[in-house]
């Protein structure tokens, strides 16, 4: 009877996996996280190791930084641990730079944000991919997830 029970909430939680927009990129073309009643954007910056945070509303819509914080730290193979610091930019999103250099193909990048008071924690396990099909999709259209 346990192992039904357990099959049963693996089912549940692989189905739901992507419940909330996880599987196709954002409004910005980037990764999307609900770490709580909003949901994170993150876009690497092709530039440098830097990457671009995006605090959003439920709706994948309205990115603030009033009232918000992001820290950032990436652990990656030998606790090798990276932290970024992130500044606002542009009014409207976190703009995030290491303190040395890492590698974007392993490791856990976790943001402990919080917007306009709401808190939360997002992991990205890299590298970051899309789900089958959705790295080609033009579509970004989120409304059928909530």
């Amino acid at each position: 009877m346990k192992n039904y029970f357990c099959i049963l909430i693996i089912s549940f939680i692989s189905i739901h996996s992507f419940g909330h927009g996880e599987d196709k990129p954002g409004p910005n073309g980037g990764f999307i996280r609900m770490p709580g009643v909003f949901h994170t954007e993150i876009v690497f910056d092709k530039k440098d190791d830097s990457f671009h945070l995006f605090l959003l509303d439920i709706e994948f819509k309205n990115p603030i930084v009033k009232n918000s914080s992001v820290d950032a730290i990436l652990e990656q193979k030998r606790n090798k641990k990276v932290n970024f610091s992130c500044e606002v930019m542009g009014g409207n999103h976190y703009h995030c730079k290491p303190d040395k250099g890492y590698s974007k193909e392993s490791g856990k990048l976790t943001l402990k944000v919080k917007r306009d008071g709401a808190e939360g924690i997002a992991e990205y396990i890299l590298p970051l991919k899309w789900a089958k099909g959705a790295k080609d999709a033009k579509e970004t259209d989120h409304s059928s997830h909530h």
